[in-house]
């Protein structure tokens, strides 16, 4: 009896210690994705340099915030945890993702003097491993003129597909691929449309300019508008950082109850809400819209260098 429980003694000591040595363990079960790494060498499309910067995403999902993107209910070789978990924020990822792809399309992705901003709104962005592996990606993105403030595209894609992983079933690295390609598609006709946008309002900057094909995925909230007439030429990159294009400025903060609200400034959609804008000094009307609510308004005061707050509560 003494030898049993000495034996016992050590067992559970042997498997205290794997356990604290990390095998197995949690972050061994984390997916690690290569979206943003898979960009093709630039294509030569531009006849002037082209300079975006990534404000960010949102992240809108109902578990908002976490990196469990799914459930786990078939087996996997390479991870023992029910939950699917990638290894970084997913808006992160995404914004990653559409780097490579800009990248890729020959833009110029930079933090500072960008002639266009990019944010957005993650939507979904799950992948459920069941006996049908099912995978949802989708994707609110606003392309906006740093300079005027203008939307110029602002669309929503999606990526709903499912599969059958076969009869020897998954692994963690081919459920990692199966998430990339998802993820590089969105951000692949992401691109691809922000790109046939541009085309429309700006074709001095292309060359040569050819009209993009319509993708499939892509619900366009804003477009461009064709233009009639000549199209003026574009400021390049250089002019926005001269004293003399430099317009008197203020921020206006605008958050709503409830949250994720349309906000139209002069006219002109700028996003949902909470949302931090920059805008010239002096007086602008605001409007919010938004589904199953009645529609609000207010005129505000934006002051050079100081930020004007906007708080509403929408009506059902």
């Amino acid at each position: 009896m003494l030898r049993i429980v000495k034996s016992a003694v050590v067992l559970v000591s042997t498997l205290l210690a794997a356990a604290c040595s990390g095998s197995p363990s949690r972050s061994s079960d984390t997916i690690a994705l290569d979206a943003a790494k898979k960009s093709a060498p630039a294509v030569s499309q531009f006849r002037l340099p082209v300079t975006v910067r990534i404000a960010g995403y949102q992240d809108a999902r109902r578990n908002s915030g976490s990196r469990k993107i799914g459930d786990i209910k078939a087996n996997v070789v390479g991870i023992s945890s029910p939950d699917l978990v990638v290894e970084d924020d997913v808006t992160n990822l995404v914004g990653q993702a559409l780097k490579g792809r800009f990248e890729a399309a020959g833009y110029q992705v930079t933090d500072a003097n960008a002639q266009f901003e990019v944010n957005g709104v993650v939507r979904e962005f799950s992948l459920n491993i069941l006996a049908r592996d099912e995978l949802a990606i989708v994707v609110e993105t606003t392309l906006r003129d740093t300079q005027s403030g203008a939307v110029v595209w602002s669309g929503v894609v999606t990526e709903k597909t499912d599969r059958f992983a076969g009869v020897m079933g998954n692994s963690k690295k081919d459920i990692a691929k199966y998430l990339d390609n998802g993820l590089t598609a969105v951000t692949q006709k992401t691109s691809d449309a922000i790109t046939n946008s541009l085309k429309q309002i700006h074709p001095e900057l292309f060359n040569p300019v050819v009209a993009g094909p319509v993708i499939p995925g892509v619900s366009v909230l804003a477009a461009p508008v064709q233009p009639v007439g000549p199209v003026p030429a574009y400021v390049p990159p250089a002019a926005y950082a001269a004293p003399a294009a430099v317009v008197a400025s203020g921020y206006l903060s605008v958050t709503t109850t409830p949250a994720r609200v349309k906000v139209y400034v002069d006219d002109v959609y700028f996003g949902l809400t909470p949302l931090k804008l920059e805008l010239d000094a002096g007086v602008h009307a605001v409007k919010l819209k938004a589904e199953g609510y009645k529609p609000a308004s207010e005129k505000v005061s934006v002051r050079k260098g100081d930020t004007t707050e906007l708080e509403m509560v929408l009506e059902k």
